[in-house]
């Protein structure tokens, strides 16, 4: 039994108004009516107050269950921000002239889509590829351009085929590339080439046998096949 007590009245939330103590009592889950001299059974108050009390019950059960929940969503919230996807959606590649840099993606086949003036973009698959001027990146770092200059990270792009390595690095060359190092089998097991775009990223053509690409050129370590 559950008494909510006030000034003069106790509350019950059980039928078992012969267990409440010797006080008048108005049940509002129950009768909803006093038992005089609190004996159980006699009521001087209509029935009509179960009705009434019922609804303030489920009133501050509403309550409690709606501040709960925001309690909930709130540490859901907390943790949502704590870590990351295993995803990357934009790749920005800082370059020096725009033109020169957006000329040599194109010659590679890639398609740029409509974007703001002062950069240009290449929808990937599930990523973006973003061209944007070297010195207006640097500022918004709050580096120097030399800052962003040989920073150690490849772009790689697999193949399905061995023999794809070899023909991709080629129109790269011709695409204005910077050849680093010729296709080759590697220690692993794939098959690799290396070479520089005109601004100095440096991209990997790889054929990897252990690692298949999915059915829309899907890259997975362990394949997406």
């Amino acid at each position: 039994m559950i008494l909510i007590r006030g000034r003069s009245r106790a509350w019950c939330c059980t039928s078992a108004c012969a267990n409440i103590e010797k006080m008048p009592v108005r049940c509002i889950v129950c009768t909803g009516m006093a038992p005089v001299d609190g004996e159980p059974g006699q009521h001087r108050e209509p029935a009509r107050r179960n009705e009434v009390g019922s609804r303030r019950v489920r009133t501050l059960l509403s309550e409690l269950t709606d501040d709960l929940g925001e309690t909930l969503e709130s540490a859901h919230s907390l943790e949502d921000v704590s870590g990351m996807d295993q995803r990357v959606s934009l790749i920005t590649l800082a370059v020096d002239d725009m033109g020169r840099a957006a000329a040599f993606y194109e010659a590679l086949g890639w398609r740029r889509v409509d974007s703001p003036d002062g950069i240009v973009v290449f929808d990937l698959i599930g990523q973006v590829l973003g061209l944007y001027p070297r010195a207006k990146l640097a500022e918004e770092m709050g580096v120097t351009t030399e800052k962003l200059r040989g920073s150690g990270v490849t772009l790689s792009y697999n193949v399905r085929e061995k023999d794809e390595v070899a023909a991709l690095y080629e129109t790269a060359l011709a695409a204005g590339a910077r050849g680093i190092r010729e296709p080759h089998d590697i220690f692993w097991g794939g098959h690799i080439a290396y070479a520089a775009d005109p601004d100095g990223h440096v991209w990997e053509f790889a054929w990897n046998p252990f690692s298949p690409l999915g059915p829309g050129g899907e890259f997975q370590w362990n394949g997406a096949a």
